[in-house]
């Protein structure tokens, strides 16, 4: 299930919607990073909410951050996050 994404202000044409699945390809000039948590479903919710805040205040102001998705398993033992930067 899609939590949500943040973008980053470094690539003023590229303008994902919100809800937009990553797009991950082998030819795209970029790295995508997946970190897959797993955590007790009772800490699920806290997991997302403190990925979604520190994303939003500090890692969409670093250089080369395009975006970011979160998402949350159903069963509430993993939360995954794609991270996609700009390829030195």
């Amino acid at each position: 299930m899609l939590v949500g994404r943040i973008h980053g202000c470094e690539w003023p044409d590229l303008k994902p919607t919100e809800g937009t699945m990553t797009t991950i390809s082998k030819d795209a000039d970029l790295i995508t990073l997946i970190n897959v948590f797993a955590v007790d479903p009772s800490n699920q919710s806290r997991l997302v909410e403190l990925l979604t805040t520190v994303t939003d205040r500090f890692v969409r102001r670093a250089r080369g951050f395009i975006s970011s998705s979160l998402h949350r398993s159903r069963d509430g033992t993993k939360v995954t996050m794609y991270a996609q930067w700009r390829s030195p």
